[in-house]
């Protein structure tokens, strides 16, 4: 991997990442750090797909996958795109994901974008309400037992004590 261009790097980083953590990856470059020839000849070079217009004033990589939403890009943009790191739970495509947004600063220290990671929490969140589903009905049944067998201790000891009598 030491022969390869930094840019099939980070594609190549991208991709492990993503795989190996089983997130979503994605990058919001502003548009005043780049050029636009420069950058559509990357997106063409990778066969990726992009548009530099999509966005007033950042272009979303074209090297992620498709797995995050436009929606999510597009909120980033709107509400605090330029604040420092983020975490949201969000709700897209009727799946819960947590979009964290981390600022992507170059080597002069100028903030050129973002690091968007997103990870599907839905299924986790369902797990979540089985189990509690689970355990309040084992409490239920558990309190059941405990009244039924109450009752029937209490009934033999009502027997003996009208026999007793």
């Amino acid at each position: 991997m030491a022969d390869l261009p930094q840019e099939q790097k980070t594609h190549f980083l991208f991709h492990w990442m993503a795989n190996g953590f089983d997130v979503e990856l994605g990058v919001l470059i502003r548009k005043s750090c780049l050029e636009r020839d420069g950058w559509e000849a990357g997106v063409r070079a990778f066969e990726s797909q992009g548009d530099w217009d999509q966005f007033p004033d950042y272009v979303a990589s074209g090297t992620i996958p498709q797995g995050i939403p436009i929606e999510t890009y597009a909120l980033l943009a709107t509400e605090g795109f330029d604040a420092g790191p983020q975490c949201r739970q969000l709700e897209l495509e009727g799946r819960d994901r947590q979009v964290s947004c981390l600022p992507l600063i170059d080597a002069g220290g100028r903030d050129i974008g973002r690091l968007v990671v997103s990870l599907d929490t839905t299924d986790r969140r369902d797990a979540l309400v089985r189990i509690v589903l689970l355990v309040a009905l084992a409490c239920l049944a558990g309190g059941v037992l405990v009244v039924f067998v109450s009752r029937f201790y209490a009934g033999r000891l009502s027997r003996r004590l009208r026999d007793a009598t």
